[in-house]
């Protein structure tokens, strides 16, 4: 099948470039997700679909990077420290409250989810709780951006969604001088 209808052909393409965009950053992707329906008349599944799956897909990514970790001492050396290695227990009693705040918590996804890899929580039971969880998480932010861009947008102007796509970089470049300032504490 080919797809020729210049409208359908762009929506494609920004929700690919959303997919893609949650790997690197979820809540930019959830941004640009809310700017494209906002702004651009994205359909809602058009914005949803790939924000949602890019972050599942995320999740299990990360946790496949844990459990490869165990087999790959180059890997390990570089995901592994003392984050990971503190948790298993306490991981193991409270996955579901742990998925929950780590999602909501800059800075905690990757080394929790890695940890379960790690500490190979049973596969089935981390993507429940990620699915359900990214499901949840990612409804009710995207539905927030929506609305707040609608008023933003109509009350405020183009400006604003800049004002908002620099506070997401803002804290995403925040969060990855924590980490390296952390990271160069370890050493």
């Amino acid at each position: 099948m080919i797809i020729s209808d210049p409208g359908i052909l762009s929506w494609l393409k920004e929700t690919i470039a959303i997919f893609f965009l949650t790997f690197i950053h979820e809540d930019a992707a959830i941004v640009a997700a809310g700017f494209a329906k906002v702004e651009r008349g994205l359909p809602l599944i058009y914005a949803y679909l790939p924000v949602y799956t890019g972050i599942v897909a995320g999740d299990i990514l990360i946790y496949g990077l844990g459990r490869l970790a165990r087999e790959n001492r180059w890997l390990r050396s570089k995901i592994i420290g003392p984050k990971v290695e503190k948790v298993k227990t306490w991981l193991e009693l409270n996955l579901v409250k742990v998925l929950i705040i780590c999602r909501l918590t800059p800075g905690l996804l990757f080394p929790t989810f890695v940890a379960c890899g790690w500490f190979r929580i049973p596969f089935w039971r981390f993507a429940i709780v990620s699915i359900t969880a990214g499901a949840l998480y990612s409804s009710l932010v995207l539905t927030i951006v929506i609305l707040f861009g609608d008023l933003v947008l109509f009350k405020l102007g183009y400006w604003s969604w800049a004002v908002l796509a620099a506070v997401v970089i803002i804290f995403a470049v925040r969060n990855y001088i924590n980490q390296v300032r952390n990271d160069k504490q370890k050493i």
